[in-house]
């Protein structure tokens, strides 16, 4: 067959690589790259998934055509050799598995017609063919047993494909291209392939710690627009398609009311995710989303400045799902959580939202202005809303670790800006109420967790506003106006709200039950 030569020189320029000739892995990994490179290039198709998925009518015309020839080739001789062996009946090695062992070798970009179609082939083959993608003791070196996780790994780096073969409301590759189900197979359905050794008769598993990581970089790259970890953009920009990619997955990760218990490789990826949607999460949790709490199962589609209408509770369980995934260490070795990098992206959204409050002459600051009471009122909810989700994972003994990790860990910024690239840029005015506003929010957390702990009601305590009312000093400060009424009046109107948004997500996270 034309293609097959792909996968037999995969598989043996890795048995050189990894066993025979050791001493030149370098240089039988630098022929992968070239050969990996070289398939990307020779598998592009006119357009894109969104005017030519795999399966259309305009899709097939040009696969029947002579320019089409190479991938209609290519990709018959892949649904022929994909799905067999060239393995040992203990160790197996499928096709699949090697050429998209290839494929992550390269630097280049592959065509969102050519992913969309080999994920539609590798999800098929393994439900036609279960365990296609199992390890098997050892497995095989340089190629990962999951070829499907692989290959949405692959996929992330071309974010537009990621979202493409994530968007429920996109073309699909069915005959009526309707969209597709590739969330709801990956994130509830599909059985993930383990590890398996046997000894005798006896099987033995164990899950692959690997599993998920490709699917999480997808889902990344599908809801932001952007590779996995890139630097974040300004507040608020995603296309409709990215949008209906975040809300689903939400909805999704939420069934039966789990979006707290989250796979563990997707919880950093999706950190950054949510990171992405501060605006809309913001506007969820505080209930300026006119939708908000009870959600809509439709986005606010706005071209590209389109956002998520969840419902409150899911997302505040979502959120609650990824917080206690480890993002890294500050430059002293403290750990560092993603929660740490929701938390830090609601403070800077809230202080860019405070600062646009409309003014009020120096005459009417002994009055209430009523923007200045609406605007403390929104923070403060989402600040109530953020400091539960942080004692949440103090009090939670579902998972003894976060016990553990609270004897050693700070809940502050200090220290970390580098960390979190999906921190986006903003003016000078609103830097110098964030850098004000030094509060650690620590102090908050821990607050609040000990007050919940000591008392089964604490829907009338303040416990953890600290770091809401130094936020607002800090716009009292920047604007001039801290001693005026019209401020303390502000002040006054976020304490109610603050407990409103904590006690609402206690009820959403069952701290309490």
């Amino acid at each position: 067959m034309p293609r097959l030569w792909a996968i037999k020189l995969t598989n043996e320029l890795n048995q050189l690589a990894y066993d025979d000739d050791k001493k030149h892995k370098a240089q039988y990994l630098e022929l992968q790259g070239g050969l990996a490179d070289t398939i990307a290039k020779a598998t592009r198709v006119p357009g894109s998934v969104a005017d030519a998925p795999p399966g259309s009518q305009k899709f097939k015309d040009w696969l029947a055509g002579e320019d089409g020839r190479f991938y209609r080739q290519w990709m018959e001789s892949l649904d022929r050799h994909g799905t067999k062996n060239y393995g040992s009946n203990t160790q197996p090695l499928y096709g699949y598995q090697s050429l998209v062992g290839l494929m992550q070798h390269s630097n280049a970009k592959y065509d969102d017609q050519f992913l969309y179609e080999l994920g539609d082939d590798l999800i098929a083959a393994e439900k036609k063919q279960p365990g296609i993608y199992t390890e098997w003791g050892a497995g095989h070196d340089g190629i990962r047993a999951d070829a499907l996780d692989g290959l949405l790994g692959v996929m992330s780096k071309n974010p537009d494909a990621a979202t493409a073969f994530f968007d429920p409301a996109g073309n699909g590759s069915g005959s009526d291209h309707r969209g597709n189900d590739h969330l709801k197979y990956l994130l509830n359905e599909r059985e993930w392939p383990q590890h398996s050794t046997a000894a005798g008769t006896t099987v033995f598993t164990m899950d692959d710690p690997l599993n998920r990581t490709g699917l999480g970089a997808a889902l990344e790259a599908a809801a932001t627009g952007r590779e996995p970890n890139s630097a974040g953009a300004a507040f608020g920009q995603h296309s409709e398609a990215q949008a209906r990619v975040m809300q689903e997955t939400i909805t999704l990760l939420d069934k039966d009311g789990n979006g707290d218990t989250i796979p563990e490789n997707l919880k950093v990826p999706l950190g950054r995710a949510l990171a992405d949607y501060t605006v809309d999460t913001h506007a969820i949790l505080s209930g300026t989303e006119p939708s908000s709490p009870g959600g809509l199962s439709n986005i606010n589609a706005n071209g590209d400045e389109s956002g998520i209408t969840n419902s409150k509770h899911s997302l505040l369980r979502v959120m609650r799902g990824v917080s206690d995934a480890a993002y890294g260490t500050t430059p002293g070795g403290e750990p560092v959580l993603v929660y740490d990098l929701l938390y830090e992206n609601e403070r800077r959204y809230s202080a860019e939202y405070l600062s646009t409050a409309r003014d009020a002459p120096a005459g009417q600051q002994s009055n209430v202005v009523g923007d200045w009471d609406n605007r403390a009122r929104h923070v403060a909810e989402v600040y109530g809303s953020m400091t539960a989700i942080g004692s949440d994972m103090i009090l939670d003994d579902r998972d003894t670790k976060i016990g553990n990790l609270n004897d050693q860990m700070r809940y502050t910024y200090h220290g970390v800006g580098g960390l979190f690239t999906q921190i986006p840029v903003v003016g000078d005015p609103v830097q110098r109420m964030v850098d004000a506003a030094t509060y650690e929010y620590s102090k908050d957390v821990a607050q609040a967790a000990e007050d919940v702990a000591q008392s089964e009601d604490s829907a009338a305590t303040t416990a953890g506003i600290d770091g809401t009312n130094a936020l607002l000093d800090a716009w009292g400060d920047e604007r001039g106006v801290s001693d005026s009424d019209a401020h303390k009046h502000a002040k006054g109107e976020a304490k109610q709200s603050f407990i409103t948004g904590r006690e609402d997500a206690y009820s959403a996270l069952r701290t309490r039950k």
